[in-house]
């Protein structure tokens, strides 16, 4: 059985939406152990409410929270006793297998860094995130971790997020792209060129550059870009999707005519919401740290807690870590 820590006093709806999340998915997903780190007193108080296993449970009683407006390496630093401290150093022990913080991610970054360290040979961590396309899913890194990059660091994103998609998807040769502003080789800055040409040293499907209108369409299954790049792109595209949903349902009041519409379209609408909703997927990777290591939305809610879970529980069942390794160790 899997034993998946989780911070649940961190991010906007601690602890109450992710503990709840947290019993409705150990009672779906029989392998899955919640082990909660926290704030003992609050966190019994909001289990009473439930009926769930006892042994599906562990509470793991810390004092402290890091803020998300907190200096990451400071607080970590200074708030040892903090849910993501500890909950990062029982990782490190052995004592559980995952961990999940949907808070501050500098913070778990930095808690990770300096708990359990990166996986040998990694250079740089990358949070991998999955973006849905017309196609079905792709993998981009990374959306974060590192505003500032080096082109060795991206040839080991490529090599990290091939290596997780081709196992999380079963896909032999999985579609490789570097996002990009246009597709010619010769276009992009500095970082750009010089990533083309390590990619293109690969044994991958290296597709080359691809625009953001590729990624709608599905051109690649694994994208990969610096982390302020990428951070960038994420945002948009959310933020976009939740635009035109809220456009359409502020037309709709309108006029008849526009409501009558929007009733015709409704299903519609109903499938592009659920497509860019982050609550299914809930959890996304730091891939490079040497134990696996998660982080979510500051909004996660029951929904997405309970989904975390489970794309955690799948990762681990398909041993990528092992698998990521591996690949580092032969590419790299």
């Amino acid at each position: 059985m899997y034993r998946i820590g989780i911070d649940v006093m961190s991010g906007d709806n601690s602890p109450s939406e992710l503990i709840d999340g947290c019993v409705k998915s150990i009672l779906k997903q029989k392998q899955a152990k919640a082990c909660v780190f926290g704030d003992q007193s609050q966190i019994k108080q909001i289990l009473k409410k439930h009926n769930y296993p006892n042994d599906r449970i562990d509470i793991i009683h810390s004092r402290e929270v890091i803020g998300m407006d907190e200096y990451p390496a400071k607080a970590c630093r200074e708030k040892k006793d903090s849910s993501l401290m500890v909950g990062t150093n029982a990782l490190s022990q052995g004592k559980i297998d995952a961990f999940f913080s949907p808070g501050n991610t500098g913070a778990t970054l930095a808690g990770s860094l300096y708990s359990i360290g990166r996986l040998k040979g990694v250079k740089r961590p990358a949070i991998g995130v999955f973006m849905p396309t017309h196609t079905g899913w792709m993998l981009m890194l990374d959306a974060g971790a590192n505003v500032d990059c080096h082109h060795k660091y991206i040839k080991q994103f490529a090599i990290m997020g091939i290596s997780y998609y081709s196992h999380y998807f079963k896909v032999k040769n999985p579609r490789l792209g570097i996002l990009n502003v246009g597709e010619e080789e010769s276009k992009g800055n500095d970082l750009t060129k010089k990533s083309y040409k390590e990619l293109q040293k690969l044994p991958y499907n290296f597709i080359g550059n691809v625009e953001p209108s590729g990624i709608v369409h599905g051109n690649c299954d694994v994208l990969v870009c610096d982390g302020f790049v990428g951070n960038i792109l994420l945002k948009s595209f959310e933020t976009v999707a939740k635009h035109l949903l809220s456009t359409f349902k502020s037309a709709s009041k309108e006029k008849l005519s526009y409501l009558i519409g929007s009733l015709l379209l409704k299903s519609k609408f109903v499938d592009l919401k659920e497509k860019w909703d982050a609550k299914k997927i809930g959890a996304a990777p730091l891939m490079g740290i040497a134990k696996p290591v998660f982080i979510g939305h500051g909004n996660t809610d029951a929904i997405s807690m309970e989904a975390a879970i489970k794309t955690i529980t799948s990762y681990l069942e398909f041993n990528v870590q092992q698998h990521i390794q591996n690949a580092i160790n032969q590419w790299s």
